[in-house]
């Protein structure tokens, strides 16, 4: 009896750590463009397969009224990334 108990806590503890795993690859899939929250809205949009990353070669351009909302970006991402954004002015 008592290898019966073990047995049923190691095939619990084992369907527990299976069931909680993550989907290292899952990306958010977008079924229309009303579930896409970006501010101010594009004029245009459309929705196709891929993603986009962010890297060391990604730059933020911003115009002469959104200097401070170019430089908070870009601390945001330096914040949470291991690498720099440039930040150019487009005047």
């Amino acid at each position: 009896m008592k290898w019966s108990g073990n047995f049923w806590w190691l095939a619990f503890s084992l369907l527990l750590l299976i069931g909680c795993g993550s989907d290292q690859d899952s990306k958010p899939e977008y079924r229309s463009k009303e579930e896409i929250q970006i501010i101010p809205q594009p004029k245009e949009l459309s929705i196709d397969k891929g993603f986009f990353m962010l890297n060391e070669e990604t730059i933020i351009i911003n115009g002469p009224k959104s200097k401070q909302t170019g430089k908070y970006l870009k601390d945001l991402i330096e914040l949470s990334s291991n690498f720099e954004i440039d930040l150019f002015n487009n005047m």
